[in-house]
């Protein structure tokens, strides 16, 4: 006997869910439990310490990508330092955090740059 399980969603809640159950010829619908509210994840964009990028151009992709001021890119760039990684963009959508993660990258290697971000849940 197989089961698929399948989830209906409509605007990020839960409308339906339900079981089709193949036996022999037949497929069975069973549903599981009708609407739901799925909460929203969030997540961060964070930077990555290296040895080989140049602090000025980790400035720049700060302010100019991410729209940070200098305090904050300077908050970031010290953190970065000393953790190894630091959130520079937090709060976001997952569609919203891989718009920025890309557009992030793009700027990097159009600059010859191996600037290291990662997308992480919070």
């Amino acid at each position: 006997m197989d089961r698929i399980f399948i989830t209906l969603l409509l605007r990020r809640k839960i409308i339906r869910r339900i079981i089709l159950i193949k036996e022999k010829e037949d497929i069975v619908v069973e549903v599981i439990s009708d609407v739901d509210t799925i909460e929203e994840k969030t997540y961060s964009i964070v930077l990555h310490n290296d040895d080989v990028t140049p602090v000025p151009f980790v400035f720049v992709v700060l302010i100019e990508v991410f729209e940070k001021s200098m305090e904050e890119t300077m908050r970031i760039v010290v953190q970065t330092e000393l953790n190894g990684k630091a959130a520079v963009k937090q709060g976001l959508s997952f569609e919203e955090a891989n718009k920025k993660y890309d557009e992030a990258m793009n700027y990097c290697k159009e600059e010859g740059m191996d600037l290291k971000f990662t997308i992480e849940e919070e």
